[in-house]
């Protein structure tokens, strides 16, 4: 693909054959740039209920376990992509069952390949496909 203006992490959907552009910033450690902010925003969730949805309700999960995780993300992901639905997808790869509901569980790189490729469709639908 052609560089046009910024660098760009480029991701290629296997089953479409497209790729989607992530434009890095480079306002990273430049404090005078507009718009950048240094604190992050938090959002804490019930992860008992978390992980309750993702075991199917069936309570087979041991009472001493600690369940957590953190997610890391640019505003291109929370921008276009609620927070609950990111820690249901997070929390549904890290905490289900193998056969929860029928289906098989995800791994969390594809967990989270999918929360790339929701916030991108989401992304190139408000620009109307244009950019």
């Amino acid at each position: 693909i052609p560089m046009r203006g910024t660098s760009r992490v480029m991701y290629l959907d296997s089953k479409t054959g497209t790729y989607s552009g992530l434009a890095m910033s480079r306002a990273i450690g430049d404090w005078d740039a507009t718009g950048v902010i240094a604190t992050p925003i938090i959002d804490v969730i019930d992860i008992q209920e978390l992980v309750q949805q993702a075991s199917g309700g069936n309570g087979n999960t041991n009472p001493n376990d600690v369940h957590i995780f953190a997610v890391s993300a640019t505003d291109g992901m929370m921008d276009f992509v609620p927070m609950d639905v990111i820690a249901n997808v997070i929390g549904s790869s890290l905490f289900s069952t193998a056969t929860t509901n029928n289906k098989t569980k995800d791994h969390p790189l594809t967990a989270c390949e999918q929360l790339i490729g929701l916030a991108a469709n989401r992304w190139d639908h408000s620009k109307n496909g244009l950019y």
